[in-house]
């Protein structure tokens, strides 16, 4: 597969061995260190300008994800909705490669195969260590948010986003049935935890990412609503 391909195309094509957020991070990276080239109505973006592009997922109201480019500097008169492309063969380096299948080792001199020297080896083996014993099961919706995609690693985040992901999980519990009701309107609950930030941390994400984390959230909640 070669050519080139949009930012949405580039996160289906990591998929399913990244979740979307973490492809996104993924290909971020990839353009910051130059192994990931891109494109801009046709013409290479230059390493300087690269360096401060980031590629942004975002969850649409049906359930599939898009991603666009944006600038992280100010001032430079570009952000999202320009003509962005990748290289498909570039992208695909990204994806973890198979382990390779090791060979049968060769057995070298003379060996003794008779059945005390066998014997003696069966007793001189390890006794294997007990299995530790399984933890409690956690409830189903702590299950769930701990299955969520993590927030790549590196910088220190500027949002809890552990709390931010349980009070989303929270406003889709019905305070007097206690089971799971997913708000009709993602757009107003991604509003209302933009405030519920400001009103708590003095500070709020983007949008984007609060919108991307409810619609986590909600997708991974909506199998439990009755």
């Amino acid at each position: 597969m070669s050519g080139r391909c949009s930012p949405t195309k580039a996160l289906e094509l990591l998929r399913p061995a990244f979740e979307p957020m973490d492809a996104a991070a993924e290909l971020t990276r990839a353009v910051h260190k130059n192994r990931c080239r891109v494109y801009c109505d046709g013409v290479l973006v230059k390493p300087h300008i690269a360096a401060i592009a980031r590629v942004v997922p975002k969850l649409a109201d049906d359930g599939r994800w898009t991603a666009d480019i944006e600038s992280t500097g100010p001032g430079l008169g570009w952000a999202r909705g320009l003509n962005w492309e990748l290289e498909i063969d570039e992208v695909m380096a990204l994806k973890p490669q198979p382990e390779l299948e090791r060979p049968w080792p060769t057995v070298t001199g003379s060996v003794n195969w008779s059945p005390p020297a066998m014997l003696a080896q069966r007793e001189q083996a390890p006794t294997p260590e007990p299995e530790p014993e399984p933890e409690p099961p956690s409830s189903e919706i702590d299950r769930i948010l701990d299955d969520l995609p993590r927030r790549p690693v590196g910088r220190l985040p500027q949002h809890n986003w552990r709390a931010i992901d349980a009070e989303i999980a929270r406003r889709c519990i019905d305070p007097k049935t206690k089971r799971v009701r997913i708000p009709k309107s993602e757009r107003r609950l991604a509003r209302d935890m933009l405030n519920w930030c400001q009103r708590n941390y003095g500070k709020e994400p983007a949008e984007s990412d609060m919108r991307a984390s409810v619609g986590a959230v909600c997708e991974a909640l909506r199998p439990l609503q009755k």
